[in-house]
């Protein structure tokens, strides 16, 4: 299901510029988990949940993963693409319109995904489809790096808590780390999880 309300802002976003958050530079949390990962997934392929004009699919390419990135707004997977010129990047990127509650991978094929800002955007009664799509998606031991607005962020209308997130997610994922983060007039909770073996 595409959100009408979502893709109009985002259109509208995307269309004249003024979305307020950074196109091309990875954020600082992002960042600073991939240091983690790599550790034990130096390489891989990484899928970018909501990637709109790329900054974090480009940035795991860089760093020699597979990434894919996609998202609903076609503008911004332009823009993706574009970026992905500029710098240069001619192999293991690929982007492309899609949805989150209706995914066309198999099972078990991706080392990390991530979600930087998409999983807020989602209405409750889909939550369930959200998270049994990402974790198929996934391998077992794998990592899920998800960012999402907290509930000192009052200027939104979805929310959520440390025990929000680690109540949605105990089913499939072990929570390792919630960080809060504000960033401009957002505030942010910066999660760390990784695939339960017995899920």
């Amino acid at each position: 299901m595409i959100y009408k309300r979502q893709r109009k802002f985002f259109n509208e976003a995307y269309k004249t510029g003024e979305h307020g958050w950074p196109a091309e530079r990875p954020t600082k949390s992002v960042v600073r988990f991939l240091k983690e990962i790599k550790k034990e997934k130096p390489k891989g392929k990484i899928l970018d949940i909501g990637c709109g004009e790329g900054r974090h699919t480009i940035f795991f390419a860089e760093n020699g993963y597979n990434a894919y990135g996609f998202d609903m707004e076609l503008l911004a997977i332009r823009q993706a693409k574009k970026f992905t010129k500029v710098k240069g990047i001619k192999k293991n990127i690929h982007f492309f319109i899609g949805n989150i509650l209706s995914l066309p991978f198999s099972k078990n094929i991706f080392d990390i995904a991530i979600d930087y800002g998409c999983l807020h955007h989602i209405k409750k009664s889909d939550l369930k489809i959200y998270i049994e799509n990402v974790s198929m998606v996934l391998k077992e031991g794998s990592f899920f790096v998800l960012s999402v607005f907290s509930t000192k962020f009052k200027h939104y209308d979805h929310f959520f808590t440390k025990k929000d997130i680690r109540q949605l997610f105990k089913k499939a994922f072990n929570v390792l780390k919630v960080e809060e983060e504000k960033s401009g007039l957002h505030v942010f909770y910066h999660c760390l999880m990784q695939v339960k073996t017995d899920r």
